[in-house]
């Protein structure tokens, strides 16, 4: 192998070097990791860009990143941030130590090598600039199909939960309500005599229409739902006469 040739490849090697048009970019969290700080990536990164004064969008960039926890689906969002060479080189020699000093030499070698590589590059054709294009487009729908389906994955698993504690309570609270007014109130003859009958007569109804055997079975998908059929709920004919006549039968004593 031709020794310029190992020489840029080692070079290369040491930190990942990314090339975005036609600007060299560094990842923090990788540079922070050779530096070998001792403060944690959040606080050297931030500590660094006040007091030296970088600038968002000049000297770097920010993206979130979803990180997953192992074995799950589940994880957290976290900053990167993504470093001009130029700042690399700055964030290295402040560090003052023999990794910041291996670090900083190795990017003065990368921007020589890159701008050597550049002069030697033939300008390309449409044809190639095209393949280039069609290229990363399908790898960005890649990626974008597997962060939806990871997202899919996610939701359906949300979706299919049973109701939890607090969802129960409110809905059996809505219940409740519901029943109580239906009855005429917690006084009335009828909530004396009938609440029992009422009750089940409405439970029965949520059961049936969601195939379960109490509320808290019921998906967290259909809380909304168990809502508007709570909500709705209206008693049989013969339930209501029934409400209607007890009601009836304490005005009626009240008057005698």
């Amino acid at each position: 192998m031709d020794k310029k040739i190992q020489m840029k490849q080692e070079v290369r090697d040491l930190i990942k070097i990314m090339d975005e048009h036609g600007k060299q970019l560094v990842d923090a969290r990788e540079l922070h990791e050779f530096l070998e700080s001792k403060q944690d990536f959040s606080t050297w990164i931030k500590n660094r860009i006040e007091k030296y004064e970088f600038v968002e969008n000049v000297d770097f960039s920010t993206f979130h990143k979803f990180v997953e926890r192992e074995g799950t689906n589940l994880g957290s969002k976290r900053t990167e941030y993504v470093l001009t060479i130029e700042m690399a080189k700055e964030l290295s020699m402040v560090e003052n130590n023999d990794k910041g000093k291996e670090a900083r030499k190795y990017f003065i070698e990368c921007e020589k090598a890159y701008l050597n590589s550049n002069s030697q590059v033939k300008k390309l054709t449409t044809e190639e600039m095209l393949e280039l294009q069609f290229n990363f487009t399908k790898e960005v729908k890649a990626e974008v199909k597997e962060v939806k389906d990871k997202v899919t994955v996610i939701q359906e698993f949300v979706d299919a939960t049973e109701l939890s504690t607090a969802d129960s309570k409110r809905l059996t609270s809505l219940a409740n309500k519901i029943v109580v007014t239906l009855l005429g109130g917690k006084k009335s003859k009828a909530y004396e005599t009938l609440s029992k009958k009422a009750f089940s007569d409405l439970y029965k109804q949520l059961h049936r229409e969601f195939g379960v055997s109490s509320i808290a079975e019921i998906k967290k998908k259909d809380v909304e739902l168990a809502k508007e059929v709570i909500q709705n709920y209206k008693a049989p004919i013969v339930l209501q006469e029934e409400i209607a006549k007890a009601n009836n039968q304490i005005n009626f004593k009240g008057v005698i």
